[in-house]
């Protein structure tokens, strides 16, 4: 069945091309379709065509998803944009770091599967980065896509907690994987709310996301979604304020505190005994970590690190519990998992991918032009704020539906910029001379 399943992704990809290039108000239905899939893919919409079904590390096998295929058809529909350079040198720090540590892995092939996914979610960024530079409905309609699949995510996680799951965590499988993912959705849709013309719809993502979370019980995502919102708050009035804004903003400061029994009762449910025991776990394997990056500072090799972990000793040496929980698991950092697996070169070119698309994010914010989408700015630069918070605290940036997630919110984030930069530009003069010195104006 996989490769029936496979063969029509093939077929697919040319007759996605014709039809975005017979109309452009298709692209805006692909653009929906791009925020929706990560939380529709995981159950029946993606194959392997090479698969270790049985091996230990977060990519197992050559992998293809239908959006995949929307993604490459995408780019072959939409003019060329170009990419600031401190991304791509950024990006090129971090490919130098999965090259240098794959040439030294413990084992090649599972490093390949993880190189795979990172040019997939490289060729689904470029795939949004075209199509928000060139259809400006885009970013909003990929909002609304992403909106969408977290509410149904939230419904279906609601359902597995009533059915006896103490940590579910919808179509993606747990909850530390539905509130990373929920962190990059909630807080551009909360900004969405603020300024745009739309408030229901993106209200109920933000509710959503709320209820994904309290169900979840994960201590990260609760204490961070408290952090998002009050950050996007006080960024969409940084951006631009407005009366309605304020209002808004004030209601949903109030629903938030409201909220806070709901949040306390989620954490709760955890045992004082359980969350003392999963923080000496997680603090037993950052110990473990670090003595791997000690003794492999070039890493060992992308998808590598349970293996190494265990076979090298360091778990054990570590005083990691010998259970498959945990030595089934990577640290619960990406940071480290990142050092560990891809060498300093790697952890290098992830946090320059970060703070560059953080930076880029927090500089548009007050740079505004008449479009709904330039109110999705305070969001996603609170978005890129929590996401480089939390995972410090979890592996699961390194599956690739978070992979999805985080290179469209990351195309969505660099389109913007460019818009805002031209915006300005488009009403700034070269320079205006008063009283014999050059002063700016429109800034």
């Amino acid at each position: 069945m996989k490769w029936v399943f496979i063969a029509g992704l093939v077929i697919l990809v040319p007759l996605l091309i014709g039809l975005f290039r017979s109309n452009q108000k298709y692209l805006v239905y692909a653009a929906f379709a791009i925020g929706a899939l990560p939380f529709v893919i995981v159950p029946h919409l993606y194959a392997a065509p090479y698969s270790w079904a049985g091996w230990q590390g977060t990519v197992k096998g050559i992998e293809v998803s239908l959006l995949d295929a929307v993604a490459v058809a995408v780019l072959f529909s939409t003019p060329k944009a170009r990419i600031p350079l401190p991304l791509k040198l950024a990006f090129l720090l971090l490919m130098v770091g999965v090259a240098v540590s794959t040439a030294v892995a413990y084992q090649k092939l599972p490093a390949l599967f993880y190189v795979w996914q990172l040019m997939r979610a490289g060729v689904l960024f470029v795939a949004v980065f075209r199509l928000c530079s060139a259809v400006p409905q885009a970013p909003l309609a990929m909002v609304a896509g992403a909106g969408l699949g977290l509410i149904y995510e939230s419904i279906l996680a609601t359902r597995q907690y009533l059915s006896g799951d103490p940590r579910p965590g919808g179509n993606l499988g747990h909850s530390n994987f539905l509130g990373l993912s929920a962190s990059m959705v909630t807080f551009p849709a909360l900004s969405w709310a603020l300024g745009g013309r739309r408030f229901l719809f993106p209200s109920l993502v933000v509710l959503g996301g709320l209820i994904s979370g309290i169900v979840g019980g994960s201590r990260a995502t609760l204490g961070l979604f408290g952090i998002g919102v009050v950050l996007t708050i006080a960024l969409s009035l940084m951006h631009r304020r407005t009366s309605r804004k304020a209002a808004i903003a004030g209601t949903a400061f109030v629903l938030l505190v409201l909220s806070l029994p709901a949040m306390l009762w989620a954490l709760d449910r955890r045992s004082a005994q359980d969350r003392q025991s999963s923080n000496e776990e997680r603090t037993l394997m950052k110990r473990a970590a670090v003595m791997m990056i000690t003794d492999h500072p070039l890493g060992v090799g992308a998808n590598n690190y349970v293996l190494v972990a265990n076979l090298g000793g360091y778990s054990e040496r570590a005083g990691v519990p010998w259970n498959y929980a945990n030595r089934s698991a990577p640290v619960h950092s990406a940071y480290y998992l990142v050092a560990a697996e891809l060498g300093f070169l790697g952890l290098g070119g992830f946090v320059a991918l970060l703070s560059t698309l953080l930076l880029y994010s927090i500089r548009a914010v007050g740079r505004t032009w008449p479009d709904q989408a330039s109110e999705l700015i305070p969001g996603f630069g609170a978005s890129m704020i929590i996401v480089s918070i939390h995972v410090g605290y979890e592996w699961v940036f390194m599956h690739f539906d978070l992979h999805y997630v985080f290179a469209i919110a990351s195309g969505i984030v660099v389109s913007l910029s460019a818009r805002a930069r031209a915006a300005v530009s488009k009403r700034v003069p070269v320079g205006v001379q008063l009283g014999g010195s050059m002063v700016r104006q429109g800034v």
